[in-house]
C-alpha cells in the first residue's frame, strides 16, 4: 500500500511540474512585456506634448507654441516648468496668465531655468540695485526677451548712478529697449561724452536722453551730426534752448529737417532765413508734424506766425 501511494505521488509531480514550469514561463513573458511597454512610452518623443503644454498652461496662441515648442519638446515631464511658473506667478513676481504668455512667446527657455540658481538669484540682483517687486515685473512686462540674459550688475551698475532710479531707468527701456544692448564702452559712454563736450551736466543729459533715449544709443558718429547740426541752428550752448534743438534735430534726418523749413517758408509766405530765426527761438517746433505745422500756420494766422 505504501509503495503505491508513494508511485502515484511520483505520478503526480511528474504531471504537475511541467504545468508549472509553463506559468512560470508565461509570467516572466508578462512582466517582461510590461517593462518593456513602460519604457518605450517613457523613452516615446511625443510623450510630452509640448504644443499642448504651452497652448493649455502657458496661454500661447499655436502658432506661437510651434516655434517655442522647439526649445522644450527634448523634455522628459513639465516638472521643472511647473515649478518656474509656480514662481512667476507667485508671491516674489505675481505675473498674470497674459505676462506669463508674453514672457514664455518671447524666451520659452526661461521655463527650463532653476528657480533658485537662476530666478530667485535674478530678483536678488534687481533688487539690490533698488528694484521694488513691482519695478522688476513691470521690467519683466517691457522687456520679455531679456529678462533671463540682461546682465543685471554690468548694466545697472551703470545705468542707476546716470539716470537716478529704476523708475527713470524703465521710462526710457519703454521708449528703446536697445539701452539693454547697446554696448556701454563704445557707445553709450562715448555719446555721453559728445553731449558733456556741448556743456550738458550728466543730470541734463538724463532728462534729455529721457525724451529721446536713442541719444544713448545711436552710433556716436549720428550723434556727432546731430549735434552739429543743432549748432548750425544759432543757439547757444549750455541753454535750455540748445537742449531743444538737440532734441528737435535728433528725429530728423537732414532732408527732412531742410523740408520742413521749406514748407512753413512757402506757407508764411517768408524767406527760410526768416522760418530759420523763428525756428530758433522754439526749436521743438520741428519735432510737430507736416500736417500740424499747416494747421499752425493756416492762413489765417500768417500775419501772427510771422510777427513771432
Amino acid at each position: 500500500m505504501l509503495r503505491l501511494q508513494k508511485h502515484l505521488s511520483l505520478r503526480l509531480q511528474e504531471h504537475l511540474l511541467p504545468l508549472h514550469r509553463s506559468a512560470s514561463l508565461i509570467q516572466l513573458s508578462l512582466q517582461r512585456s510590461l517593462l518593456s511597454t513602460g519604457s518605450a512610452t517613457y523613452s516615446s518623443p511625443g510623450h510630452f506634448a509640448a504644443d499642448d503644454y504651452l497652448v493649455s498652461t502657458c496661454g500661447l496662441t499655436r502658432e506661437q507654441a510651434a516655434n517655442a515648442a522647439k526649445c522644450i519638446s527634448h523634455w522628459k515631464s513639465s516638472s521643472n516648468a511647473d515649478a518656474v511658473l509656480s514662481f512667476l506667478t507667485g508671491p516674489a513676481l505675481g505675473l498674470s496668465n497674459a505676462e506669463i504668455a508674453l514672457l514664455v512667446a518671447k524666451d520659452p527657455r526661461v521655463l527650463s531655468c532653476s528657480v533658485d540658481n537662476t530666478l530667485r538669484a535674478r530678483l536678488a540682483r534687481f533688487r539690490s540695485h533698488g528694484f521694488s517687486a513691482a519695478q522688476i515685473s513691470e521690467f519683466v512686462r517691457v522687456a520679455p526677451c531679456f529678462f533671463r540674459k540682461f546682465n543685471i550688475d554690468v548694466k545697472l551698475g551703470f545705468w542707476m548712478p546716470f539716470l537716478g532710479s529704476p523708475d527713470r531707468f524703465l521710462r526710457l527701456v519703454k521708449r528703446n529697449f536697445y539701452l539693454l544692448s547697446s554696448d556701454l564702452d563704445k557707445v553709450v559712454k562715448p555719446n555721453i561724452q559728445l553731449l558733456q563736450e556741448c556743456g550738458l551736466s550728466i543730470q541734463e543729459i538724463g532728462s534729455l536722453c529721457v525724451a529721446n533715449p536713442r541719444l544713448l544709443t545711436s552710433k556716436p558718429d549720428r550723434i556727432r551730426a546731430v549735434l552739429v547740426r543743432a549748432g548750425e541752428m544759432g543757439v547757444p550752448r549750455k541753454t535750455l534752448l540748445f537742449r531743444h534743438a538737440v532734441t528737435a534735430v535728433a528725429g530728423l534726418c537732414p532732408e527732412t529737417f531742410a523740408s520742413k523749413l521749406k514748407m512753413m517758408a512757402n506757407i508764411l509766405g517768408c524767406s527760410e532765413a526768416e522760418v530759420a530765426r523763428m525756428v530758433q527761438k522754439n526749436p521743438l517746433v520741428l519735432r510737430r508734424s507736416m500736417e500740424t505745422i499747416q494747421r499752425a500756420c493756416a492762413p489765417g494766422q500768417r500775419i501772427d506766425a510771422k510777427r513771432s
